[in-house]
């Protein structure tokens, strides 16, 4: 029944319940200092994720079952159920879950600390549209932070933002939206404390924290996407807390290298001047002049030039005689070059042919490869789970660029704006809807 979705128990485990109703399971992981809550759609494939990661290094490169709790610790909690109603208590904070409808509660010694919204929090038989959506509470003196590059106030209340990826140059500080990069996270803190949601997805979607209001419902964040299952973590403690146990679910930060902290230029003038070497090295002598130690200089795509187009892996030797003398050069001075690649291959480019020929690109309904505006032309998406292009990928950037002492690499893969569905993806032998892992390539 629409708006009425009353599940019961399936599956009884120390670490993890499962509730059923219809076509519809839901299931709760306990783990230290926080749950996982997945809605799984019968029927419907859930894809592999790339965001966990708890020991920083074990993500395979096909993607990680995004229901696995390998590397993480469960937690075992007393469950008791009753009259329609689920109690534990997870580091001191009780939770109660209604099964009609499927409401979350949480309360700490403070008072309530997160719920999910009365009425319909869940998707469950669309009736709040396509794709999933969850609602929650919002609290009159909420706090939001996360989402990663976004605009605007740290805190993000009374905003709404896209769920999305662009080449956003020239992007006005306060208010455009979105930005280069994202990450489907946010703290919440009000005066009973603080939690944190993360959900475990690639699709686009879109995030609300008080700029829409519905007034039959009472004051509410929400999060939409287009992937039909859901799967998020809900964490508790302090800011910190949360910052930490995030970090370590997901993986660190890599090193950053010394050289990095220092200063370094870019500047698309450059690599697109006929004279590209004399300015690069001009760079350098500048630094000198002021008193300077430069990092390192991020080399503009200029440097692939062919006419007015980029190609991706071709240098330009008119431009640049020799790229290993002028990578020598910059490393003689303490500094390196960090050359711009791009995954999107130009009909004419030398090298389309071969790649077209296996397979390697994302393609359309027909099998052919799927074509997109770029750089004066059209071009080709390389397809990332595809291993041969993945294969070949790594050739190139060590025929083209680490034989001449690049050693470190721009990838410059907001190229990927798929939005067409009917786009494919090889998916590592499972195809998929290219638009529904989008920042899986770039990964």
């Amino acid at each position: 029944m629409k708006y009425r979705h009353l599940f019961t128990p399936e599956t009884v485990s120390p670490s993890y319940r499962t509730y059923r109703s219809g076509r519809i399971l839901m299931r709760i992981d306990f783990f230290r200092h926080m749950l996982r809550v997945a809605l799984l759609r019968d029927g419907e494939r859930l894809l592999p994720g790339y965001h966990i990661c708890p020991d920083g290094v074990s993500c395979p490169v096909s993607g990680r079952d995004r229901l696995s709790v390998e590397g993480l610790e469960p937690a075992c909690p007393e469950v008791t159920e009753e009259g329609g109603t689920v109690r534990f208590t997870l580091d001191g904070v009780r939770f109660t879950v209604e099964l009609l409808n499927f409401r979350i509660t949480a309360e700490n010694e403070r008072g309530l600390l997160y719920r999910d919204r009365g009425g319909l929090a869940y998707n469950f038989a669309h009736e709040l549209g396509d794709g999933s959506a969850h609602f929650t509470d919002r609290f009159p003196d909420q706090r939001i932070f996360g989402l990663g590059d976004k605009c605007g106030h740290v805190n993000k209340t009374g905003r709404s933002f896209v769920l999305g990826a662009g080449d956003a140059m020239g992007f006005r500080a306060e208010c455009s939206d979105p930005l280069y990069k994202y990450f489907p996270f946010y703290i919440c803190a009000h005066a009973a404390g603080s939690y944190g949601l993360f959900y475990d997805t690639h699709s686009l979607g879109r995030f609300n924290f008080g700029e829409e209001h519905d007034n039959y419902f009472e004051p509410f964040n929400s999060a939409r996407f287009e992937e039909e299952n859901l799967v998020f973590y809900l964490f508790t403690g302090s800011v910190r807390e949360i910052i930490r146990r995030f970090s370590r679910l997901t993986g660190t930060a890599a090193p950053v290298p010394e050289w990095a902290f220092r200063y370094c230029g870019s500047t698309m003038d450059y690599t697109d001047a006929p004279d590209a070497d004399r300015r690069l090295r001009g760079f350098l002598e500048q630094c000198d002049g002021c008193g300077i130690r430069p990092g390192g200089f991020y080399l503009s795509s200029g440097y692939t030039s062919i006419g007015e187009k980029r190609c991706v892996f071709h240098w330009n030797r008119e431009k640049i005689p020799d790229p290993a003398g002028l990578s020598a050069h910059f490393r003689a001075h303490g500094a390196e070059l960090v050359a711009n690649v791009k995954p999107a291959f130009l009909t004419d480019h030398p090298l389309y042919p071969r790649i077209a020929e296996h397979g390697w690109f994302l393609y359309d309904r027909d099998r052919k490869p799927a074509l997109f505006p770029f750089w004066g032309g059209f071009a080709s998406l390389l397809d990332f789970t595809n291993p041969g292009a993945y294969e070949f990928w790594k050739c190139c950037v060590k025929e083209h660029l680490v034989s001449y002492g690049i050693r470190s690499i721009w990838n410059d893969n907001n190229e990927y704006t798929v939005q067409d569905r009917e786009i494919l993806a090889f998916g590592f032998g499972q195809e998929v809807p290219a638009r529904l892992i989008r920042p899986v390539f770039p990964y």
